[in-house]
């Protein structure tokens, strides 16, 4: 749904959505949201032989016609400047369109031009989302050059402004910011922009040093959010990852299968622990700051989609264990990143586990699992009939909150 609103109520009724469907059958997905609805309607309703001369401040200069009394006049000049102060503000390529029909146009038609160019501009645009009254068009992406960033952020410009951010130019034609995110002196590069939505996949991965971890992923993470939200933006997606749950090490065993979206952090080599503390700073800053909406995922293990790996058999156990039974598609990965962004505004923070609905392998879990941890661990969930092949981490919330369902499955030759 599109919210207009020249108020702060950001919200439509069961009776202003009917309305404008009934009016403006053509613009459903548009709805006008002002403080005093039952004027506009009135105003709305007006004998469609008013004209218009430029706006006036008072009223003084509109034409006299009976019935419509002097308070109307001055609340129809209101809104006229309400729909042109909207429009030539957020849409000023209809700027133009605009002042014609204010000069030739009548009390209906400046509304249902103001509702017809929105919708035009959006469609045009694709900029189908807002929340507290401002489009949600202008994304900074962290970590832009790398893998799943380059892709989101072509994928995102389809729809958005996207400025990126990143140390290697990623080589796109979009707007792009040369720097760490864990430097307020670079972060300073995007003070002319009114950022909406970050998207942060920026981070140091497994494999570096517990010091390197924490510095980048956890300090770093901290310094970008203090930024972003000491200038107004209020929608987050975090890149986390499902070895925030420790299963670096050989020693890992999880308390719950499947995992839980929220399952603690039992890491031993730092990076686990720095993604775990990451999500425990973007809890931190919500209570500091509960008007903004963070949604943490974390993040399956990533493969270019015509380079998935062999299905996993039964093996001695690894490091990084549910790591290789846990694989996601890029093409999955970038939708569930977009999906995110685009999700409606919800204040709070939200922990998911974005994941396949089934594992990356060529035999029933179970057997791979009991081979890892005898009966250490409890997988009786794995023996029941229809869930031998499920993921080992669970895959409701994401489903349930945004809709997301990875599409690349593992195809199991039946023997």
């Amino acid at each position: 749904m599109v919210f207009l609103t020249t108020s702060s109520i950001g919200v439509a009724t069961a009776a202003e959505r009917s309305f404008w469907k009934e009016k403006f059958p053509e613009v459903v997905e548009v709805i006008l949201v002002i403080e005093d609805f039952p004027l506009l309607k009135n105003l709305l309703e007006l004998n469609d032989s008013v004209e218009r001369r430029p706006p006036c401040t008072e009223g003084a200069d509109l034409p006299q016609k009976d019935g419509i009394s002097s308070e109307q006049r001055n609340s129809y000049s209101w809104l006229g400047h309400c729909a042109q102060d909207l429009l030539t503000r957020e849409f000023p390529d209809c700027k133009k369109r605009l002042d014609r029909r204010w000069r030739t146009g009548n009390a209906t038609i400046m509304v249902e031009e103001y509702m017809k160019n929105l919708e035009s501009t959006c469609r045009q645009r694709k900029d189908k989302l807002r929340y507290g009254g401002i489009i949600l068009s202008t994304v900074l992406i962290t970590g832009a050059s790398g893998f799943i960033g380059k892709r989101l952020s072509r994928k995102l410009a389809e729809n958005h402004q996207v400025i990126c951010m990143s140390r290697k130019d990623p080589g796109l034609s979009l707007s792009w910011v040369k720097g760490t995110f864990a430097s307020f002196e670079d972060l300073t590069q995007i003070d002319s922009y009114q950022i909406d939505v970050l998207v942060h996949l920026g981070a140091v991965t497994g494999g570096m040093t517990e010091r390197d971890c924490l510095l980048v992923n956890v300090e770093g993470t901290r310094c970008l959010l203090r930024y972003l939200i000491d200038r107004g933006c209020k929608k987050y997606v975090l890149a986390s990852s499902i070895a925030a749950v420790g299963f670096q090490s050989r020693k890992f065993r999880p308390l719950q299968l499947p995992v839980p979206d929220e399952h603690i952090c039992l890491d031993r080599n730092g990076y686990g622990l720095s993604k775990y503390l990451m999500e425990e700073i973007s809890r931190y800053c919500q209570r500091q700051q509960e008007e903004i909406d963070i949604i943490n995922l974390r993040l399956s293990s990533v493969c270019a989609d015509d380079r998935m790996p062999p299905l996993k058999k039964v093996a001695p156990l690894p490091e990084w264990s549910l790591g290789g039974l846990t694989i996601m598609g890029l093409n999955d990965a970038v939708r569930a990143f977009v999906m995110s962004a685009e999700a409606s505004y919800q204040p709070g923070v939200r922990i998911m586990n974005a994941v396949g609905p089934k594992a990356w392998t060529a035999v029933p879990v179970v057997e791979i699992l009991r081979n890892w941890w005898g009966n250490e661990v409890d997988l009786s969930y794995f023996d029941q009939p229809g869930q031998e092949h499920n993921s080992v981490y669970e895959v409701d919330r994401i489903r349930r909150e945004i809709g997301f369902v990875a599409e690349h499955l593992p195809q199991i030759t039946c023997l």
